[in-house]
């Protein structure tokens, strides 16, 4: 079962939509009876027609915002779940480097699939094949001590492990080794892993009310 904090706008948002349906009904009737005065109002009598025309409209408009904001939450958070099952990757440390990633200019896309491609390659490493097991051996990171991290865990591993590498080609080439096409890209991301953690961007996740997170 998924516990899930969404941002404070949204929370807002959400508690508004029940208050909004209860209103629907009569907002309609108050339209239509605004609709009607319309075709029979003095000019006098028009600009109070209007604001109670643009009122009942305004209603509407913000509960149809809202049921859009809560379902464009309730697809991301799904397929959130959905991405961190297949990797095997606890939900709230797959959204912080998804966000550490889009603060470096790597996609949620690309991230996931480097993370993808980084399982698929240190399993090969593990089997003794593959450019990451030379790679591996390079860095001085034993192949079965990372098989039995997490992939948040290896992916601090090789960001240590590749900082020690001094020619920023060199470094290139290895992440392309580990991650695939998005390998330099994703250089950004374990700089960033290397030199703050995971933890502290959980944490600011948290504290803003946008962790998610299984009960």
């Amino acid at each position: 079962r998924l516990s899930v904090s969404l941002d404070a706008n949204t929370i807002l948002y959400i508690n508004k939509i029940k208050k909004l349906a209860d209103v629907n009904t009569a907002k309609l009737n108050q339209m239509e009876r605004a609709f009607k005065r319309l075709r029979t109002s003095s000019t006098k009598n028009l600009n109070g027609v209007i604001k109670k025309l643009a009122a009942a409209g305004a209603a509407y408009v913000s509960f149809g915002f809202a049921m859009q904001k809560f379902n464009q939450q309730r697809e991301m958070l799904d397929q959130l779940a959905k991405t961190s099952d297949a990797l095997g990757i606890q939900q709230e440390k797959l959204q912080a480097l998804q966000h550490v990633g889009e603060l470096n200019g790597v996609t949620t896309t690309q991230l996931n699939l480097s993370l993808q491609r980084m399982q698929r390659n240190l399993g090969d490493a593990a089997d003794g094949t593959g450019l990451a097991a030379d790679g591996l051996r390079r860095l001085g990171v034993n192949i079965r001590t990372i098989q039995t991290m997490e992939p948040e865990e290896q992916m601090t591993a090789l960001a240590k492990g590749l900082d020690k590498v001094a020619l920023q080609t060199d470094k290139a080439k290895l992440a392309q080794d580990f991650f695939g096409r998005n390998g330099v890209r994703v250089l950004k991301v374990l700089t960033a892993l290397k030199n703050k953690g995971l933890d502290e961007t959980v944490k600011s996740l948290s504290d803003m009310g946008i962790a998610l997170n299984r009960a």
